[in-house]
């Protein structure tokens, strides 16, 4: 940690912060803070406690010359993302520098970052590592905002701060709430003191839908029709309302009208809709674009969590002058950001909650009413500059009813990755015993069952335990489940497709479900016929992807999607993830950049859809169904009666031939990703049919004992077999686990329970050392052979053949803000001088090598006028490797400022003026041809970003595809093998590369 530089603030700037209503409170804050260790700061919407209070410990910081480093959580990506920018504005600096910002996967950091605004998941992280201790020596104040919100990470992570953190006495911490629940948290830390700052700058009036409908004059003819009393006018008004209107679902048309009335009536302002989900705010939009009139000038901007960095941050520029800002959002707009022109607020009164059974292990994602402190929350958005004004469509009687409070997340979601993460952080005692001390403690069946479940995967061994495998997934950015699929697509030697189904699987389905009766068989069978008779969705979302990807280049993908049914967003987050995850992968060396190890060396089954499949397995275990025929139903362990859902390629939508089509699968066995519950329905979503052979070798615990797993038909009680006694003699019982087993031929029994163990003692073998596990021959016989059968079975049993499922993927062009890609969980202040790593691990910090990056569509000026051109001196490689219609070339850039800029004019040349025509030239002779341009900037030793360069309507078009920073020095390994004695610092501007090297060169750039 360092002394903070004073602050380079505008007049105007300070101007604003003093016009804060928390600013005369900065001495009461600062000297409450010095004589306590733990803090409560209560602050209605809009006084300024987010972006202020650390920039008051940083000034205190600068004025008394002391060191200090600061970590303030948000609940969002986006709060941390723009509270960062913001609080860098305010400063006058360039974000990165003394403000920074780090979230899953994504960083803007450096070594004299004073104050980190990060997740909560990623500061529970940095807690699990092993240099947790190290870490909080360096660390002075941690700041927890948005408390109240009650996200299952700050509940836990308040329940880690109390348990671990207070042991450093050099720590302070500072909560920060809205004015809800603030005493209760005071509580939860020993009453400790408490300063509530006023909030509102102007007064706002709320309308409840009985006002509403009255003022817009929806009903006005009506009711005058029927001359009605004013005393019973809201009640009339209801009356006819909900005669036409489902109650339960979003009024598209009521906003659309609220609005025409705002840019009618009202005065100038922005207009922020909370709508509970992605799907009400593309229909909300579609509504708007084809009802609003021709002659309102309007801008719609969306906020959803699963949109582009760069897509959400427009939302907070001004428009211009007599045009509408209106912004569609879902709760993300409730609390941390602040748009500051906001004027009038539309509540729908929804939020979309996720509520998990942890006794039928069954979850459900539906649109629920918010409670009243959040119906505050939302209408305190408005009336940030001017009074403002909140539509609420719900009756002042539904208000009444609504909870006071918010059902906190860890009472009603899985706690699998809070116990994966508390047996790290607190290993001196229980699960039970530590989340015990939530403030609000979950239910002992809820962790119970999730730790059961933890067992099952084996991330811990019978006494909760961490075992090496759950080492492994507490380190992976993703679902433990998750992180157990893509662990077993590196050690069978498939990561591109899984990888990319961990990326989806990650996120929301893609596939947009249409409104039309119509529509929706058409998309049915769109899906269906990508699916490729697979009998999986899996294999689906990699066919979407895949497709997606190969016309993402031609800018062709909006169609792709339009016309396949697809959210494009959701797809670029697939993109996106799929890049940043297999960064971490590299950066922690479970993904090698050269040699063994290397993706091309992981990929040697990836076109084995088998083997795939076997992953899918080894991971959502024990999410597992059969085919219960005499029946026509699936039945799971818990479950005797279950149903794909609608959405799922093996579902018909006739109930009879839905039975047909589960009776014609050919197999019986079932891998799902999740089990949803709809009214009395239970449904189970993301299906893959498996081969019996992949149940049995991947399923259950990792090790079976032979005694109890392999036991002949003639020792079994035949009473209770389910199976037919004709000729037992022969057969054998394969018992996988309680519900899970086969009658199979002993000898073949005893084949598969030997392949089972020699497979998993291999697995056992990888995860103790992934690093650095190299398979012997006798392994990769053992491999080979495992996918050898697996092929085989699933074409004995009819399972359709299917080319390119290892098709390697182009890189994605990713739209964000940061610089630094695949910098994983942990806080990665650089890879020298400072590092706060969250991994559970010793893993090394990426530098660039090989990580995702995180890309701009930025163009750069590049006023670098060296004359080096494309025909300058050719490194002589006869090793052809590499596909020939790609080219590698270095070009030279004078600062990362013009990489970053290079996205703004892709059709105009900022190079060297005699390097342009020359790679021109070389293009209108191979119009197919694609140039791959390294960018080199000598001062720092690095490069710093790829493009593609390709001919477009008789021009160049250049597109930046990666903005990884690769220093020289990690390359030297690099060199030695491919280079040939060349060193890559020396190549001329406009120096070519051999196919060889610039194809491996592409490595770390993916």
């Amino acid at each position: 940690k360092c002394i903070p530089p004073p602050t380079n603030s505008s007049m105007q700037i300070i101007q604003e912060r003093l016009r804060l209503p928390i600013a005369p409170y900065r001495d009461a804050i600062m000297n409450c803070l010095a004589q306590n260790q733990v803090m409560i700061i209560s602050g209605s919407t809009g006084s300024g406690k987010t972006t202020q209070i650390p920039q008051f410990i940083l000034e205190s910081a600068t004025q008394q010359g002391e060191a200090c480093r600061i970590i303030c959580t948000q609940p969002r990506r986006l709060s941390a993302i723009t509270v960062a920018d913001r609080v860098s504005y305010e400063r006058n600096e360039q974000l990165g520098q003394t403000i920074g910002y780090q979230i899953r996967l994504e960083s803007r950091l450096s070594p004299i970052t004073n104050l980190v605004f990060c997740t909560n998941g990623v500061l529970l992280r940095c807690l699990m590592g092993k240099n947790s201790t190290s870490i909080l020596n360096d660390v002075t104040h941690i700041i927890v905002d948005e408390v109240h919100e009650r996200d299952q990470y700050s509940d836990f992570l308040l329940i880690s701060l109390k348990e671990k953190v207070l042991q450093h006495t050099n720590i302070k911490i500072i909560l920060m709430s809205a004015t809800i629940e603030s005493n209760t948290f005071s509580r939860y830390f020993n009453n400790c003191p408490l300063i509530e700052i006023p909030g509102r700058l102007f007064p706002i009036e709320s309308y409840f839908l009985e006002d509403v409908l009255y003022r817009i004059d929806r009903y006005n003819a009506k009711i005058d029709e029927l001359q009605t009393p004013p005393r019973q006018l809201a009640k009339v008004l209801l009356d006819v309302y909900h005669s036409t209107v489902n109650d339960e679902k979003i009024d598209h048309r009521l906003i659309l009208d609220i609005i025409k009335y705002i840019c009618t009536k009202l005065a100038p302002g922005a207009i922020l809709v909370f709508l509970p989900g992605y799907d009400d705010i593309l229909e909300q939009y579609e509504t708007l674009n084809c009802g609003l009139s021709a002659t309102t000038n309007f801008r719609i901007y969306m906020l959803h969590s699963n949109m582009q960095t760069n897509d959400q941050n427009a939302v907070f520029k001004p428009v211009p002058p007599n045009t509408r800002k209106i912004i569609l959002s879902t709760n993300i707009a409730e609390t941390s950001i602040t748009i500051d022109d906001v004027v009038y607020v539309i509540d729908s009164g929804k939020v979309k909650q996720k509520h998990y059974d942890s006794v039928t292990s069954t979850t459900s994602l539906t649109a629920t009413w918010i409670s009243q402190a959040c119906a505050t929350q939302r209408a305190g958005r408005a009336g940030r500059t001017k009074p403002g004004v909140c539509f609420r469509l719900f009756t002042r009687q539904r208000f009444d009813a609504m909870d006071k409070f918010t059902l906190p997340e860890i009472l009603r979601v899985p706690l699998t990755e809070i116990c994966l993460q508390t047996s790290i952080i607190a290993s001196h005692t229980s699960i039970l015993n530590f989340l015990s001390k939530a403030i609000q403690p979950p239910s002992t069946m809820s962790i119970k069952q999730s730790i059961k479940l933890l067992q099952k995967l084996g991330a811990l061994d019978d006494d909760e335990n961490l075992t090496e495998l759950g080492l492994i997934l507490a380190d992976l950015p993703v679902d433990a489940r998750l992180g157990k699929i893509l662990l077993y697509g590196i050690f069978l030697k498939c990561i591109d497709p899984v990888l990319t189904i961990v990326s989806a699987l990650s996120v929301n389905d893609p596939f947009v479900l249409p409104t039309t009766a119509l529509d929706k068989d058409k998309a049915a069978k769109l899906k269906r016929d990508m699916a490729e008779d697979s009998y999986s969705d899996c294999l689906c979302l990699l066919r979407a992807f895949q497709k997606w990807n190969e016309l993402k280049p031609s800018m062709k993908e909006r169609q792709f999607c339009n016309r396949f049914f697809l959210n494009s967003g959701t797809m670029d987050t697939i993109g996106s993830l799929r890049s940043k995850i297999l960064g971490h992968l590299r950066s922690v060396g479970l993904v090698k950049s050269y040699g063994a190890g290397n993706i091309q060396d992981l990929n040697q089954n990836a076109d084995n859809w088998a083997v795939v499949k076997a992953c899918l397995v080894a991971g959502l275990y024990p999410n597992i169904c059969r085919v219960d025929k005499e029946n026509a139903t699936i039945k799971t362990r818990i479950d005797k009666k279950i149903s794909p859902h609608p959405s799922s390629v093996i579902r018909d939508k006739s109930l009879k031939k839905n039975k047909e089509s589960i009776l014609s699968l050919p197999s019986e066995w079932i891998v799902f990703e999740e089990k949803t519950r709809a009214g009395i329905h239970c449904l189970i979503k993301c299906n893959t049919v498996v081969a019996p052979v992949t149940i049995a070798l991947f399923c259950g615990p990792l090790f079976l004992n032979e005694e109890e797993a392999l036991i002949s038909w003639r020792e079994l009680d035949e009473s209770n077999s389910d199976y037919d006694e004709h000729d037992m003699s022969d057969k054998s019982k394969l018992i996988v686990d309680d519900w899970i087993n086969f009658a199979v031929d002993s000898y073949f029994g005893a084949s598969v329970f030997e392949f089972r163990n020699k497979l998993s003692a291999l697995f056992l073998k990888f995860i103790s050392h992934p690093r650095s596990y190299q398979p012997s021959t006798n392994d990769l016989y053992l491999l080979n052979t495992v996918a050898q059968l697996l092929k085989d079975e699933d074409r004995h049993l009819g399972f359709a053949g299917h080319s390119n499922i290892g098709q390697k993927p182009r890189p994605v062009i990713q739209n964000h803000l940061n610089v630094n890609g695949g910098a994983g969980n942990a806080f990665n202040f650089s890879a020298n001088d400072f590092k706060l790593a969250a991994s559970s691990n010793n893993s090394s910090s990426n530098n660039g090598n090989g990580s995702s990056g995180h890309n701009s569509n930025n163009k750069y000026h590049n006023r670098n006028q060296q004359q080096h051109g494309a025909g300058g001196k050719q490194h002589n490689n006869n090793n052809r490797k590499g596909d020939p219609k790609v080219r590698y070339f270095v070009v030279h850039a004078a600062s990362s400022l013009q990489i970053e800029l290079v996205a703004e004019t892709p059709d105009a040349w900022s190079f060297t003026s005699s390097l342009q025509p020359k790679l021109l030239k070389i293009l209108k002779k191979q119009p197919n041809l694609s140039i791959i341009l390294f960018f080199h900037i000598s001062q720092n030793k690095c490069f710093h970003g790829a493009g593609r360069l390709t001919l477009v309507a008789n021009r160049t078009h250049l597109n930046l595809f990666s903005k990884n920073t690769v220093s020289f020095e990690t390359l030297s390994t690099f060199e030695k093998s491919f280079m040939r004695g060349r060193v890559l610092e020396e190549y001329l501007d406009g120096e070519e590369l051999s196919p060889s090297s610039g194809h491996e060169l592409m490595e770390f750039f993916k």
